[in-house]
Protein backbone atom coordinates (compact mmCIF):
# COMPACT_ATOMS: atom_id res chain seq x y z
CA UNK A 1 0.00 0.00 0.00
CA UNK A 2 3.11 2.50 0.41
CA UNK A 3 4.31 2.39 -2.48
CA UNK A 4 0.77 2.97 -4.17
CA UNK A 5 0.19 5.72 -1.62
CA UNK A 6 3.43 7.69 -2.74
CA UNK A 7 2.21 6.84 -6.57
CA UNK A 8 -0.92 8.12 -6.45
CA UNK A 9 -0.56 11.79 -6.89
CA UNK A 10 2.37 11.76 -9.26
CA UNK A 11 1.10 8.72 -11.66
CA UNK A 12 -1.04 7.41 -14.30
CA UNK A 13 -4.25 5.46 -12.29
CA UNK A 14 -3.43 2.55 -13.79
CA UNK A 15 -0.26 1.87 -13.39
CA UNK A 16 -1.04 2.79 -9.62
CA UNK A 17 -3.43 -0.01 -10.03
CA UNK A 18 -0.79 -2.78 -11.51
CA UNK A 19 0.86 -2.04 -8.44
CA UNK A 20 -1.68 -3.21 -5.98
CA UNK A 21 -2.06 -6.48 -4.34
CA UNK A 22 -4.12 -8.20 -7.23
CA UNK A 23 -7.58 -9.04 -6.42
CA UNK A 24 -7.62 -12.90 -5.30
CA UNK A 25 -4.88 -12.91 -3.25
CA UNK A 26 -5.27 -12.23 0.52
CA UNK A 27 -3.81 -10.78 3.48
CA UNK A 28 -4.21 -12.29 6.79
CA UNK A 29 -5.01 -8.99 8.56
CA UNK A 30 -8.74 -9.05 7.84
CA UNK A 31 -8.78 -4.93 7.38
CA UNK A 32 -6.67 -5.54 4.71
CA UNK A 33 -8.80 -6.70 2.18
CA UNK A 34 -11.13 -3.50 2.69
CA UNK A 35 -7.39 -1.17 2.24
CA UNK A 36 -6.36 -2.47 -0.89
CA UNK A 37 -10.10 -2.44 -2.11
CA UNK A 38 -10.10 1.37 -1.28
CA UNK A 39 -6.41 1.74 -2.82
CA UNK A 40 -6.83 -0.20 -5.99
CA UNK A 41 -10.53 1.54 -6.17
CA UNK A 42 -12.30 -1.32 -7.02
CA UNK A 43 -15.13 -0.91 -4.44
CA UNK A 44 -14.39 -0.11 -1.30
CA UNK A 45 -15.12 3.44 0.11
CA UNK A 46 -13.40 5.61 2.71
CA UNK A 47 -17.18 5.12 4.68
CA UNK A 48 -16.44 1.16 4.07
CA UNK A 49 -13.23 1.36 5.53
CA UNK A 50 -14.25 3.67 8.64
CA UNK A 51 -17.18 1.03 8.93
CA UNK A 52 -14.46 -1.68 9.26
CA UNK A 53 -12.05 -0.23 12.24
CA UNK A 54 -15.13 0.15 13.90
CA UNK A 55 -16.55 -3.14 13.45
CA UNK A 56 -13.14 -5.09 14.17
CA UNK A 57 -10.44 -4.77 16.90
CA UNK A 58 -8.82 -1.91 18.36
CA UNK A 59 -5.64 -2.63 15.75
CA UNK A 60 -8.45 -2.24 12.62
CA UNK A 61 -9.64 1.02 14.27
CA UNK A 62 -5.77 2.20 14.33
CA UNK A 63 -5.10 0.73 10.90
CA UNK A 64 -8.54 2.12 9.13
CA UNK A 65 -7.52 5.90 10.20
CA UNK A 66 -3.62 5.40 9.60
CA UNK A 67 -4.57 3.78 6.17
CA UNK A 68 -7.28 6.65 5.48
CA UNK A 69 -4.95 9.39 6.37
CA UNK A 70 -2.58 7.82 3.72
CA UNK A 71 -5.02 8.01 0.97
CA UNK A 72 -6.82 10.85 1.63
CA UNK A 73 -3.33 12.30 2.09
CA UNK A 74 -2.45 10.83 -1.15
CA UNK A 75 -5.27 12.55 -3.08
CA UNK A 76 -4.48 15.62 -1.56
CA UNK A 77 -6.87 16.35 1.04
CA UNK A 78 -4.75 17.40 3.45
CA UNK A 79 -7.19 18.89 6.02
CA UNK A 80 -8.95 15.60 6.16
CA UNK A 81 -5.28 13.40 5.90
CA UNK A 82 -4.92 15.31 9.28
CA UNK A 83 -7.54 14.41 11.12
CA UNK A 84 -7.56 10.66 10.32
CA UNK A 85 -4.18 10.68 11.49
CA UNK A 86 -4.74 12.42 14.53
CA UNK A 87 -7.82 10.49 15.42
CA UNK A 88 -5.04 7.37 14.76
CA UNK A 89 -2.74 9.00 17.10
CA UNK A 90 -5.43 9.16 19.89
CA UNK A 91 -6.62 5.51 19.51
CA UNK A 92 -6.53 2.70 22.24
CA UNK A 93 -3.98 0.71 20.02
CA UNK A 94 -1.69 3.89 19.69
CA UNK A 95 -1.07 4.34 22.94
Amino acid sequence: VWDIACQMSKTDSEVVNMMSLPKGKNDRRKIMSTVYSLFRGDGATEHDLVDAGHTGSISDEFYSLFYLGLYTEARGENAKAENYMRAAVKSSYAQ
